[in-house]
């Protein structure tokens, strides 16, 4: 890592203990900003935070503080289990379907059903991964398929007239070689 470093705010050439550190992938950064600049931009935007902001703000650290105090961590709670027809699930994935699709636990096992396939190439999904199938524009849940399929659906961006030009390709060389 690097000695020292110029302040990408102020332009001031510091030594290395003035900036933030960040790590990724086991090698360790610095900051652009020195932490005296950074401080300043956050001291500046939290003076511009409107009252409804820091409301809401105060209420999630709120909510967070007492959970912890009440159920230990963020990652203990996350894997709590939370159990729907039989089926064993973590309070993080009941909380990531809500959120992402606005789906409750009891929908989304009513969607994959007691014999889960894909909907699309119908392979049985007991033992694979399940993923949520929607629309990107509207949020619709459409169902659930395999992660090839939906990586599929993904790949030709969902465009039904890319999927028929695939089809035809594959079957243009389905007999040769």
């Amino acid at each position: 890592m690097k000695q020292s470093k110029t302040c990408a705010s102020c332009g001031e050439h510091k030594p290395a203990s003035e900036f933030y550190t960040r790590t990724n992938k086991g090698k360790e950064y610095l900051y652009s900003w020195c932490k005296q600049c950074t401080s300043q931009k956050h001291k500046i935007s939290r003076s511009k935070r409107t009252k409804e902001q820091k409301e809401r703000i105060n209420r999630q650290n709120n909510f967070y503080r007492n959970r912890q105090k009440q159920e230990g961590t963020w990652k203990d709670w996350n894997r709590q289990e939370v159990i729907v027809s039989g089926i064993s699930y973590t309070k993080g994935f009941q909380c990531r379907i809500k959120k992402l699709y606005g789906l409750t636990l009891e929908d989304y096992t009513l969607k994959v059903g007691t014999d889960p396939k894909c909907e699309i190439c119908q392979c049985d999904l007991r033992n694979t991964k399940k993923c949520i199938d929607h629309n990107h524009k509207t949020g619709d849940v459409r169902g659930i398929l395999c992660n090839l399929c939906n990586s599929a659906l993904g790949k030709f961006r969902e465009d039904t007239t890319i999927l028929t030009k695939a089809i035809e390709y594959v079957n243009k060389y389905r007999n040769s070689g």
